[in-house]
């Protein structure tokens, strides 16, 4: 294998993963309803 052709094939495996991934998450998003939030949340001062 040349180098060239080694880094052909990184670059394609890379993309695959990066497809795999927003697909993934696409599929994803959504599933979970978004609960308003009942409580208020402390937050800590900050430093001076």
């Amino acid at each position: 294998m040349t180098e060239t052709m080694r880094w052909g094939w990184i670059a394609t495996g890379l993309a695959a993963l990066l497809i795999l991934l927003i697909v993934l998450a696409w599929h994803d998003a959504g599933r979970e309803p978004v609960a308003p939030i009942v409580e208020p949340v402390p937050v800590p001062d900050l430093p001076a």
